[in-house]
């Protein structure tokens, strides 16, 4: 099962119907990138659906491995390929939301684990201080504000950039499988 999920600042998008309505959006590169107001609102695709992490990673139903179009980095992907090659176990497979405990970014990943003499799991680094992601979780309090935990199960606090604020909330977009 997987979900679409928005998080946005409840402070500063105080009525669900402003939030797509006041923001301009410009396609950069593939990408909307929002261009007026910095509240935070950020977009997420988390869970494995129904495709089997083996057929994602050894193309079992797909003319090839759809793997490599769900990782941008290259040198992730050479280590794919090493592993595929090594008939390596997959262990977990699924999207994910990363934090950057540096500069508290969080972003969307791919996140998997493998095994072959030793487990692998990606490394992620924030695109702007460069440094390494953690792969967080999240828990809803009153069914929509979102409190974010790491590995330990403890607290991360993740704020708006615009005022400030940690109330975050969510919304369910879209149910997939």
């Amino acid at each position: 099962m997987g979900e679409n999920i928005l998080i946005y600042c409840g402070n500063c998008y105080k009525s669900k119907d402003n939030l797509f309505k006041d923001d301009e959006y410009e396609i950069i590169n593939g990408k909307f990138v929002l261009l007026k107001n910095n509240a935070f609102k950020k977009s997420f695709t988390l869970g494995g659906g129904f495709i089997s992490p083996e057929s994602i990673f050894y193309g079992k139903y797909f003319k090839k491995p759809i793997i490599f179009d769900l990782i941008k980095k290259k040198s992730i992907k050479e280590d794919i390929k090493n592993l595929i090659k090594n008939n390596a176990k997959i262990i977990d497979a699924y999207h994910s939301i990363y934090f950057c405990p540096k500069c508290h970014d969080i972003s969307n990943k791919y996140y998997f684990k493998m095994e072959f003499n030793g487990v692998y799991e990606p490394k992620y680094y924030c695109r702007y201080c460069k440094s390494k992601l953690e792969n967080i979780d999240y828990e809803l309090e009153n069914e929509e504000k979102v409190i974010f935990k790491n590995i330990k199960e403890e607290t991360i606090e993740i704020s708006c950039k615009k005022c400030g604020s940690n109330n975050l909330l969510m919304e369910h977009l879209a149910f997939w499988d």
